[in-house]
């Protein structure tokens, strides 16, 4: 990223940080953190740093979330990088909204360099 927060924050930028989901309005909300339930879906190996108290560490990437919209005919789910993964985010959706119908998913899956078995695994849960 080309800045950091207190840069952003210096020029007037204001930020709600939160580690659980946030309700934006009755039917539109955030992810929150992603848990890993699945077995399919680890972290990737090139992984990212994040550099805290002069140490540079592996980053988890918790802060990877999704926006969640829930429609009439079923969620609707604008992912981010999906860094925990595609399907664990949505079993997340589903968890936070009670509901299992998934309209339409949009967003990033990083899924380039995934070996078959685990795209077909997807494409069939």
């Amino acid at each position: 990223m080309p800045f950091q927060l207190k840069e952003l924050e210096k020029l007037g930028a204001k930020f709600r940080l939160s580690k659980n989901p946030v309700k934006i309005t009755a039917d539109i909300m955030t992810t929150g953190e992603v848990p890993m339930v699945t077995d399919f879906e680890p972290m990737p190996a090139d992984r990212f740093y994040v550099k805290e108290n002069q140490k540079w560490h592996a980053d988890e990437l918790n802060d990877d979330l999704a926006l969640i919209i829930n429609t009439k005919p079923g969620l609707i789910v604008v992912l981010g990088c999906s860094h925990h993964g595609m399907i664990n985010t949505l079993y997340h959706a589903q968890k936070l909204t009670g509901r299992n119908a998934i309209r339409m998913v949009i967003g990033g899956c990083h899924m380039i360099n995934s070996p078959v078995e685990r795209i077909t695994k997807q494409l069939t849960l």
